[in-house]
């Protein structure tokens, strides 16, 4: 019954971050979308011989460049399609206060049941767990569609309702503000959690792995697309600028 009632919720909650938005005017979406960017500190997208390179970057679970992932329609451009072998190993280029959003697609269950939804517990999307009590963090694929993710020291974990291995683009955006601890999970624009951890810096690991667990294993098979580390926690208006992808924000 609470699962249900969680559900129901999470929908009501999708549907009035739609309507809330729709009912901004042109200049206040492009303000919030071009306030959104402002801070990006990383940006990750799907395509070959970008800034960032991502595409050539992708390893197997050798460690070696597997040469495997495929580019597809992405959001924007092209996409990486991961087959659960593939990963991305990238910097760890925030630790305080920070925003990491991307579109993620996929048909597949994730790792872990929907009674545990402690990000670590899923199959990784952008991870830095670290066994242990650490102050790490991350965002994992889970379960029956779920999105979660948590930060460490004192673990501290928040979560998406079911069904989003749809087959679908779906926004996600995860807000770390350092001074309260406050995080939060945005799905296509609306809230699907908040809790209060840590307000010391996440300082684990160095490294962040794009599309598998950071010990190795529980590798994602889907797609992802327009990742990007901000520099700052954001705004439910502007989270919502960038899951409506306004054309020139």
């Amino acid at each position: 019954d609470y699962r249900a009632a969680r559900d129901d919720a999470t929908k009501a909650l999708r549907a009035a971050a739609t309507a809330a938005w729709d009912a901004l005017d042109d200049a206040a979406r492009m303000a919030a979308a071009t306030k959104a960017r402002a801070d990006v500190v990383a940006s990750y997208p799907g395509e070959r011989g970008s800034a960032s390179r991502l595409i050539d970057e992708v390893a197997g679970q050798d460690g070696r460049n597997s040469g495997q992932v495929v580019q597809v329609p992405g959001v924007r451009g092209q996409a990486l399609r991961f087959d659960g072998d593939d990963h991305v190993t990238v910097p760890r280029v925030v630790g305080g206060s920070f925003s990491i959003t991307f579109f993620v697609r996929s048909e597949r269950r994730g790792a872990g049941s929907g009674n545990d939804t402690r990000w670590f517990t899923g199959t990784g999307l952008v991870d830095g767990e670290v066994p242990g009590i650490v102050r790490d963090f991350g965002i994992a694929w889970h379960s029956d569609g779920r999105v979660v993710a948590g930060t460490g020291d004192p673990e501290t974990f928040v979560a998406s309702g079911p069904g989003h291995h749809d087959g679908q683009w779906h926004h996600v955006a995860f807000t770390r503000d350092q001074q309260s601890g406050r995080i939060a999970l945005y799905v296509d624009g609306a809230l699907c959690g908040e809790a209060t951890g840590s307000r010391e810096s996440l300082d684990a690991p160095k490294d962040l792995t794009i599309a598998r667990m950071h010990p190795g294993g529980r590798g994602f098979v889907g797609d992802l697309d327009e990742i990007e580390f901000h520099g700052r926690a954001l705004a439910a208006a502007e989270v919502a600028a960038l899951a409506y992808q306004l054309p020139g924000g």
